[in-house]
Order: C-alpha cells, then structure tokens, then sequence
C-alpha cells in the first residue's frame, strides 16, 4: 500500500491505548509512526496489516453516521469462529429497553445488559446474557447462556442451554441439554438431557431421550415419552406417559386415570447428617465449576464471586477463590514471578484452586511455567513489605509450606526476616527462649527505686522528619512505585498514557486509569485503591 507522511494513520492491534499514530517518515526498511499517547515508535515494514491497522477515515464516518447510538464493541478473533460481539447498552434505548434488530452469522455475542432482539431469525455460535434476554422470532445457537430470565418467541434449536431463572419459548424447543434455574413453560420440547429446578408447563409433548430432572411439578397437555432416567415430584401426562426407562416421583396419566408411580424421588429425602449435605453441596459445586471453560475471564471472576457468596462455614475456602484468582490473572501478565509473595501466593493457589480453575487457559501457564524456574531460583526473589499486614501475610503463607519447602524454607525466612533487619536465626533462638518459666512471684514489701533504663524509656521521642510533599510528588513511580505495591505491568500501562510521576498518579481520574487496561476493567480496581492510598498518606505531608 502506498503510504503518505504526515496523512496515513494506524492503530495498534495489542496496545490501543496508544490512541491513533499518523505516520511520519519510512527510510524503507522500518516507518516511524507517532501515536497520541506513547509518542514516536518504529516498526518493520512487515508490521503493517498484523501488528499496525490502517485507520479507514472513510469507513469511520459511514460507521459514526449509521449508528452514532451503538454501544457495541467488536474484538476480532480466528476466521473459524467469527468475531466476539459485546452489547453494552444504547444511550437511545426506547423505553428504557435495549432493542436490537436480529442477526445471522457464526460469532459470540454477550450481553452486558437486558436486551430484546427483533426479527424473524437470529442465529449466532454462542449467546450469553449478563442479565434477561428476550428473542423475538425464532434462534438458533451452538449454545446459550443467561444469566436472568429468558424467553423466545418463536422456536429454539440451541445445543446446550443455561438459564439460571425462568424460561418461556412460546415455540418448540430442540435441544441436547438444558438447564433451568426457574420454571420452564414451552410449546413443546426435544431434547437429550432436561433439568429444571422448578415446575415445567409443557402445552403439547416433552420427549426426553435420556436424562429428566424436574424439582417439582411436570405438566404435558398431551404427553411425556422417552427414554433413561426421568425424576419428579409430581408428573401429569393428559393423554400419555411413554417413557422407557427408569422414572420416579408421584405420575399420572390422566386419560386413563392412572397412576404409572408413585415413589418419592431420591433426591427428595431428608438428609440426615451434616456429611450428606456437604456432600450435596459439593455435588452442586462440581458443576458450577464446570461451567468455568465456557466463560470469558471476566465472565470467570463473576462467577467466582457469586459462588463465594455462599456462608458456609465447612466450605471456607469459597471466599478466598475469587482474591486467589485475580491475583493470579494479574500476575499472568509478567514474564516470570519476581517476589517471594507472589511465589507463595501460588502455591496456596495451587492447594486451594479447584483444577478447573487453577488450570484456566490464561493462568495455567502460571503453575506449569513460572513456578518451577521460581523454586529454582528462589534466592533471587525480592521482599519488601511496604505495610505490617503485608509482612504477617506472607509470613502466615511461609509457616504454612515449611514442609514442602525443605531446605529452601530458611532461606526464603531469612529473606522475609532480613527485610525488616532481623535474621530469622536470631527471632527463632528467642522465641525458643520465650517458653514460659514456673517462677514464684513475690510482692515487694515497701517502695521500690525507679532504674535509669525505665526513666530513659519513658522519655519523649521525636519523630522522624517528614518528606515535604513537593518531593514526593515530584518522585518517578519507576523508582517508587513499587513500595505501594504497583506492578511493572502497571508502570508500563501508565507510562503509555504519560503518567511517570506521583503527581501525575493522584491527579488521574478513575476513568483514566480504567483505560489503562482496555477491557479488563476489573484490573484497574488495585491501581485505583493504590492511588487512594497515596492521596491518603499525602496528608500527613507538609
């Protein structure tokens, strides 16, 4: 392509919070290209349509003209599985409803608000709603998950589907699995594998080939055939009950006024003991987990976040699942691990993680990788507690892998020791010493002299001197930073964005430091509290 100095602009794929560069010479080999945010930058010629985009100024305009309201954001992915659709909501709703017309292609949607879909057809690879979705018209999908309510008016030819409330489809519904967290009502129903965790109002016939699970009640208007295991509470078949199988639960077929069961389903005992129902609850999380594959990583967190919700004292380690793995998608960005809290961070990741999750595609490189070369090298880990919480933390972390650790167990210690002037040798030698002594105490029969150490103690000190806060802000966050605990991928992002000292740290809004890390947001959160905290100490500062 012909490229004109000073006119032609590009993009970086990977760092777009570089803003837009103009192109400013090429001496034939590489161009120099000037981006907004992180000044000039050289690039081989071989970049440009990989690593560099051409900004289209006429495709921009047609864009900005044919949908100025689109909250929608777009993130190419491998030609096989289209492109990765984010709806986030439309400034011109109407109503106070997102509406959208239908679609048709092989790409990923999401959406991140309650969203109703218009047209005669809407096909798709993959659905996911963060709150209700409804479908007007017919839908067809590899798989559909929401996290509401969802309701199709038409019919539904979905592989797998996940709806964690109510699920109306006013049409059929053709299926291998579905899962609903609240009641079902459809026209009728073919499928694989059916769990409901409320009643099911089916207006024609429901043929399960393999697996029914309803918590309470079935209704078919005319009739429920199939073939495996099928499980309520209580079943009515109008015309017919057709199932080969295994079935259990209260069924009625109410043509011929007969009774075909009349058990109480397994699954409806009482439990007994408190191991029953850690077990139950165990069985319920197994699944969960499950679903962790299928979910993008911000999708994860989420989801880990609702699971540590649940207050149950037996299953403490659910609300430490969700700290343990944000630190671990943070720490996923680095090349390797540099400090001994990260090292010990992982490991308790490594005991505590569910696989499923400490194997997630983004972090497993983490444990398979970065873990062993860190057990190698752990002499060149670096500690420097910047808070006394910090330092009982990963001391706490260190007591607890003394026997993995072996022999490199005291060298980490005297490196956590020797970082606030202690040796760990000399705080093990007086804690040994400390064990309590059986001695009688006696009471002093009269008055007893004040020691010159006591009146030297009881002496006033004086404080260190303060930093003047000019100095302070006035500091790199490349030399200083790091104290705070602000990571080298977060002194990189900012320097794109031109912000190197504290001064310029305390004055960035959280808007822009949310935009240091594009779309996952979720990672600003630490940069936020990091300069929250920074504001905090400037007070005592003259």
């Amino acid at each position: 392509m012909k490229l004109i100095e000073n006119e032609t602009k590009f993009t970086h794929k990977s760092m777009p919070s570089w803003g837009v560069g103009i192109f400013r010479e090429s001496d034939g080999t590489y161009i120099t290209i000037d981006f907004e945010n992180a000044g000039i930058k050289k690039f081989g010629m071989k970049s440009i349509g990989t690593t560099l985009m051409v900004v289209e100024e006429k495709a921009e305009k047609v864009v900005a003209e044919s949908k100025p309201i689109s909250q929608t954001t777009y993130v190419p992915v491998n030609a096989q599985n289209g492109a990765l659709i984010q709806y986030d909501g439309e400034s011109g709703s109407i109503a106070g409803k997102n509406i959208i017309e239908a679609f048709e292609g092989n790409d990923s949607v999401i959406f991140n608000e309650s969203y109703i879909i218009i047209g005669e057809y809407t096909e798709a690879l993959k659905i996911h709603a963060m709150y209700d979705l409804t479908i007007m018209g017919d839908v067809t999908a590899q798989e559909c998950v929401v996290n509401g309510s969802l309701t199709v008016i038409g019919n539904a030819r979905i592989k797998n589907i996940t709806c964690q409330n109510g699920f109306i489809c006013k049409g059929d519904l053709y299926s291998e699995k579905v899962y609903v967290g609240g009641n079902l009502i459809a026209d009728s129903v073919v499928c694989d594998e059916l769990i409901c965790d409320g009643n099911a109002a089916i207006q024609t016939t429901a043929n399960i080939n393999q697996v029914a699970q309803i918590a309470k009640t079935i209704v078919a208007c005319e009739g429920i055939m199939g073939a495996g295991k099928f499980t309520a509470q209580n079943a009515i078949a109008n015309e017919y009950f057709e199932f080969d199988g295994d079935y259990e639960g209260k069924i009625l077929e109410l043509e011929t006024d007969e009774t075909i069961c009349d058990t109480v389903p397994q699954n409806s005992d009482s439990y007994d003991t408190v191991e029953d129902v850690i077990a139950l609850a165990n069985k319920k999380l197994t699944e969960e987990y499950g679903k962790c594959s299928s979910l993008d990583e911000e999708q994860l967190i989420d989801h880990l976040r609702f699971l540590s919700g649940i207050e149950n004292k037996e299953l403490k380690v659910l609300p430490i699942v969700e700290p343990l793995f944000s630190k671990l998608a943070d720490l996923s960005y680095k090349s390797r691990i540099e400090t001994i809290e990260e090292y010990l961070t992982v490991l308790v990741a490594k005991e505590l993680l569910p696989d499923e999750v400490f194997s997630y595609e983004s972090i497993e490189h983490i444990g398979k990788l970065y873990l062993s070369k860190a057990h190698d090298e752990i002499s060149n880990l670096i500690f420097e507690p910047t808070t006394i919480e910090q330092f009982a933390r990963v001391l706490s972390m260190a007591v607890k892998f003394e026997e993995e650790l072996s022999d490199d167990w005291e060298i980490m210690m005297d490196m956590i020791f020797e970082s606030v002037g202690l040796k760990y040798s000399t705080v093990s030698s007086m804690i040994r010493r400390n064990k309590p002594k059986e001695t009688e105490t006696t009471v002093p029969s009269g008055p007893q002299p004040v020691s010159s150490d006591a009146t030297m103690d009881d002496a006033p000190k004086t404080d260190a001197p303060h930093m003047k806060k000019s100095d302070f802000l006035a500091k790199k966050l490349s030399h200083a930073g790091k104290k705070f605990g602000l990571t080298d991928v977060e002194l990189e992002r900012m320097a794109t964005i031109k912000i190197r000292t504290f001064d310029d740290l305390v004055n960035a809004s959280d808007e822009t430091l949310t935009k240091v890390f594009g779309k996952k947001v979720f990672l600003a959160d630490h940069l936020i509290q990091t300069r929250d905290k920074i504001i905090e100490k400037l007070v005592d500062m003259e």
